[in-house]
């Protein structure tokens, strides 16, 4: 009886031309927002009232529900990009035991950006672990203002160091010269502006101070594995989220 009521309910959904939002956007948009850190709920597919008519039979029930299945899915992404298991979970517990607390839209959606902030500064703190204060100052000044001109030199200056010493330390620390780093970073916000559709391929090389589309394009490919073109055809690629 259990299975044939569920199956009533799925094809009541199906019928009702509710869709969900795509697995391909939840995983990009969470992915940026826990690497990067910003912590903001701005993608209109991805709210508290998604889901307020199928989750639960009122609507706030739903949300919470809604918030609930969020901590779930984002708890484990933070695993996946290296947290703790265990430091992930706990917070996971809290952050469900706090959504029972929330008596209003307004009181939860204020909650989903302390979920986000949480949960974002347990990938960050993974991210710097073991780095030193240079590097990590570094890692910080580039993340802030990937819309910003500036050169390798102005990040040394900023880290404290003389380029070519802050150079050999970055590179030693995390793999990557700083410019790798620099372009894989302003490359992945490049591909979410694409994916979000407000920007055409022109407008996002210009945003980020491209003379050429060529150059931002073989940029794009350096980082990504596939022209911006290509990529908005087919949808991002395993490679979105990797530093090259």
């Amino acid at each position: 009886m259990a299975n044939e009521k569920a199956g009533r309910e799925a094809k009541r959904s199906l019928a009702s031309g509710f869709r969900h939002h795509d697995y391909a956007s939840e995983q990009r948009l969470m992915t940026l927002l826990l690497r990067e850190g910003r912590a903001e709920w701005k993608d209109s597919t991805l709210n508290l009232d998604t889901y307020a008519d199928v989750l639960a039979p009122t609507p706030f029930r739903a949300m919470q529900n809604g918030v609930i299945c969020f901590i779930t899915v984002i708890s484990r992404l933070a695993i996946a990009l290296g947290v703790d298991s265990e430091q992930s979970f706990s917070l996971s517990d809290y952050f469900v035991c706090e959504v029972e607390r929330k008596k209003t839209k307004a009181g939860l959606n204020a909650f989903v950006q302390d979920i986000l902030q949480g949960f974002s500064a347990l990938v960050y703190a993974q991210d710097i672990r073991g780095r030193s204060l240079h590097v990590t100052r570094a890692m910080r000044y580039i993340r802030s203002h990937l819309y910003d001109p500036y050169t390798v030199a102005d990040v040394a200056r900023y880290a404290g160091l003389n380029p070519r010493y802050f150079s050999a330390v970055f590179k030693a620390e995390t793999g990557l010269a700083p410019s790798q780093y620099i372009r894989s970073q302003k490359m992945t916000e490049a591909a979410a502006l694409l994916r979000q559709g407000d920007y055409n391929i022109t407008e996002t090389a210009e945003i980020f101070g491209y003379c050429s589309v060529s150059y931002f394009s073989g940029e794009f490919k350096r980082v990504h594995g596939e022209s911006p073109k290509r990529f908005l055809r087919t949808g991002p690629s395993p490679a979105l989220t990797a530093n090259r």
